[in-house]
């Protein structure tokens, strides 16, 4: 999901940075869809996928910043 985050794409965009394959896309796209997590514009015969929600965009924003972050060593209290 990070990767629709600000951005408007198709399921062959998708394929391409994700590596997975276009009914695998196509799967999750529908689930996320159904759960109203993402959008769908008709474009000719094909369909862009957006985030539903601008809240969703910020969220996905932020985790991957977090996700970018090196890992901190874990200090344990005493």
């Amino acid at each position: 999901m990070l990767w629709l985050a600000g951005a408007n794409s198709s399921v062959r965009d998708l394929e391409r940075v994700t590596g997975l394959s276009q009914s695998l896309v196509s799967y999750h796209l529908r689930s996320l869809r159904e759960a109203g997590l993402v959008a769908a514009t008709a474009e000719g015969r094909a369909n862009r996928y957006q985030l539903a929600h601008r809240d969703l965009d910020k969220l996905a924003v932020l985790l991957g910043a977090l996700e970018a972050r090196p890992e901190s060593s874990s200090v344990v209290a005493k």
